[in-house]
């Protein structure tokens, strides 16, 4: 089974039409047709009834639809995961940020709050400097420096 396949058919859901879930999707109709008349083979179920008016899920369909988007969300969920654990992996010296205070008064600290819940194991340090200042600070730019 081609996961592409599944992630055909819940745009076909989405659409109810394999002209425009064809568009979304970037293929032809003939290619989603074909794709979704081999994952029927493969199945050995229908999955839709093509109507005049597009197209309905037949009760497998539908069932098949809500496990491909559950098994998608897990995929998502655990690609995320990786990638926020190993995206700091490297990192053991604190990041520092340098900010003019206009941007430490205004989104900062939100963002700050919503980088710890994701990075737990962060270490960050924060530093208001003058706007003069910035030009200097960004020439000598160090890996874990960043400017606001």
């Amino acid at each position: 089974m081609h996961l592409d396949h599944l992630k055909y058919l819940i745009e076909l859901k989405n659409c109810s039409s394999i002209n425009i879930a064809s568009q979304k999707l970037f293929i032809t109709p003939s290619t989603l047709s074909i794709a979704i008349k081999n994952l029927e083979k493969e199945l050995g179920f229908k999955i839709i009834h093509r109507t005049h008016k597009g197209i309905l899920l037949t009760d497998a369909g539908k069932h098949l639809v809500d496990a491909a988007k559950y098994f998608f969300l897990q995929i998502d969920s655990i690609i995320e995961e990786n990638t926020k654990n190993s995206l700091l992996e490297n990192v053991s010296e604190p990041i520092h940020f340098c900010a003019v205070q206009g941007a430490l008064d205004s989104f900062l600290p939100q963002a700050i709050c919503g980088f710890y819940r994701l990075y737990p194991q962060a270490t960050l340090s924060v530093s208001a400097v003058a706007a003069s200042k910035i030009i200097e600070i960004f020439e000598a730019n160090t890996e874990h420096q960043f400017l606001l």
